[in-house]
């Protein structure tokens, strides 16, 4: 969130380049991986075919929250623990215990069983999943 604070406060774009050029480079790279016949990406998570958007607001929201209270988003937090921060060390602790609850855990239940079932199903509008060029194409 710096790039987009740099920009709105300062004017200055240098390091939303930055941002929007490793976005660039990230999906040629996946795009050309999955070219070469080196990677399946309809395999994974992120290409199905219905949008879990209660689970990303849900999620972002309690992310949101919870980087507000550790002063800091994931990598700050292990640039600061590499400085020695106990405080950082005890929320790397806890970022990691929740995002594994969250995926296997307790917190899994009630996802799999309340939130991810609230879905938008590009499928019944013939978008065979939520990649961005299948998304672009269907448009």
């Amino acid at each position: 969130m710096g790039a987009v604070s740099d920009v709105v406060n300062m004017g200055s774009w240098g390091r939303m380049r930055m941002w929007l050029l490793a976005i660039a480079v990230a999906i040629l790279g996946t795009h050309a991986l999955q070219l070469a016949g080196l990677i399946d990406i309809t395999k994974s998570i992120y290409v199905r075919p219905n949008v879990t958007w209660l689970s990303y607001v849900l999620g972002g929201l309690l992310f949101g929250i919870g980087m507000t209270l550790g002063s800091g988003c994931g990598s700050k937090t292990l640039v600061r623990m590499g400085g020695g921060s106990l405080k950082s060390l005890v929320v790397f602790t806890f970022l990691g215990i929740a995002a594994y609850m969250t995926l296997k855990g307790l917190f899994a239940i009630w996802r799999t069983r309340w939130i991810d079932p609230v879905a938008t199903d590009l499928a019944a509008h013939n978008v065979p999943r939520q990649d961005l060029p299948t998304l672009i194409s269907a448009w």
